[in-house]
């Protein structure tokens, strides 16, 4: 082989390195962050997720999120199973909450990165929804690029003992709870 036809395999070589260089120093893909619907009596406690799509290489988040003071009152967050390992610090008024989570080491995935509880006010008026949505959101310092989707809750029924609201909440959701069968006893 001569040098002439060596350089266009060295042509070749060089840009494939360097595209590979390219690719690694481009922007990292964005993730949706999605605060899912829920559905409560008054006085009850529900649980709210805040799921994200695929994301790769999280290490942070900074969220804030904004519901009705008259309608919903924070309770507490917990750690999502995507952001298991990470610390989580809450800061929140009687019409918002901070969330600042923060991992040792970057998650990559879908699923819960959070769950937020709010108690619905006994006085909520069956009917009303409240809105639950996102003040602003960050990925990594905003090294991730973040959209979201805000989510509702729906307040049902009129105010009733837990028991009695977890099946109204169970039969607008469709789970077709059974009512227990007793255990035939076989005798010997």
């Amino acid at each position: 082989m001569t040098s002439s036809s060596k350089f266009p395999r060295m042509c070749c070589l060089l840009l494939g390195i360097l595209s590979c260089v390219l690719l690694s120093l481009s922007p990292a893909q964005g993730a949706e962050l999605r605060i899912l619907d829920a559905v409560a009596a008054p006085g009850m406690t529900v649980d709210v997720p805040v799921l994200t799509t695929e994301v790769t290489g999280l290490l942070a988040a900074d969220i804030e999120i904004t519901f009705p003071g008259t309608i919903l009152a924070f309770s507490s967050a917990r750690l999502g199973a995507l952001a298991s390992g990470f610390l989580l610090e809450t800061a929140a008024t009687d019409q918002s909450v901070a969330l600042a989570l923060a991992g040792g080491q970057a998650v990559s995935g879908l699923g819960t990165l959070v769950v937020l509880s709010f108690e619905v006010r006994p006085d909520a008026s069956p009917g009303v929804t409240a809105p639950i949505a996102f003040v602003s959101a960050a990925l990594n310092e905003g090294a991730i690029p973040v959209s979201t989707t805000n989510g509702d809750l729906d307040v049902l029924g009129t105010p009733v003992g837990e028991g009695a609201a977890l099946l109204l909440v169970a039969a607008a959701l469709g789970c077709g709870i059974r009512r227990p069968t007793r255990r035939k006893e076989v005798s010997r």
